[in-house]
């Protein structure tokens, strides 16, 4: 973008500010939120030094519950073998971060939405589109599509019995297969959270007091699963919280001298 100015010219703000694929550098988010034009010409001061390709859409308005997401399989033949509708509890960050607490919804046109999309395109194998809802309408929007790749929060499918990974590992092996299309996100309600972020999300709604700890408590009755701690694996969760403890006794050593 040579003038930013010239490319938002008819898009309504709030706009985000994103990049199109997503790139890890220093001083980077993952997406802004901007009002005004001054705040968009700043903005772009900044990120030009750090990429030099960025994406900017209309904001949705509405809070990280009205985001949904679909994940899909579909096989090389374009049968779609596996499909589940979810929606975001909180995000980190928050309105524009990844999922910090999701669980399923009950909104079946994202499944034909989401496959039709994926079926014109051509695509097969794994993948998601990401939706916000705008609550002055009800109409869902493409925000962004994940594809070749299982989701941040694809485990919140697998312990509501849609096991995409499983599904596309005997689909290549040309292993029998049972589709499975939850088409009713009320027949289970098992919630994934992602322990930190869900923690600094809700931190973020208490302090602006659009949230109680009560509610917070509340919103997690469901949760189910969990972003590295599982009972089958324990691993994962255990080496994390060992480098926490690390890293925290490092701390009180330095603030100790």
């Amino acid at each position: 973008m040579q003038d930013i100015r010239t490319d938002i010219v008819g898009m309504k703000f709030p706009l985000i500010v994103k990049t199109p694929i997503k790139i890890y550098k220093p001083g980077l988010k993952k997406a802004y939120i901007v009002k005004g034009v001054s705040e968009l010409l700043d903005l772009w001061k900044k990120l030009k030094l750090l990429h030099d390709k960025f994406l900017v859409q209309e904001f949705i308005p509405g809070g990280d519950d009205e985001v949904f997401f679909c994940l899909q399989y579909i096989s090389s033949k374009g049968i779609l073998l596996a499909s589940f509708v979810g929606k975001k509890i909180r995000q980190w960050r928050p309105l524009c971060g990844g999922t910090a607490s999701c669980e399923p919804a009950d909104v079946p046109e994202l499944h034909w939405m989401t496959e039709k999309i994926f079926k014109l395109s051509g695509f097969c194998g794994i993948g998601s589109i990401e939706y916000k809802r705008d609550f002055r309408n009800g109409k869902f929007y493409v925000v962004e599509p994940t594809v070749c790749r299982t989701d941040f929060q694809e485990q919140v499918a697998i312990v509501n019995n849609v096991n995409i990974p499983f599904i596309a590992y005997c689909d290549a092996l040309g292993l029998p297969i049972e589709p499975a299309i939850a088409m009713d996100g009320r027949n289970s309600r098992k919630a994934w959270m992602h322990f930190t972020n869900d923690r600094l999300s809700a931190g973020y709604y208490i302090k602006k007091k659009e949230l109680t700890r009560i509610q917070w408590l509340y919103s997690l009755r469901n949760v189910r699963s969990f972003d590295l701690f599982s009972l089958r694996d324990p691993m994962p969760g255990l080496l994390s919280a060992l480098r926490w403890v690390n890293r925290q006794c490092k701390k009180i050593s330095r603030n100790s001298r």
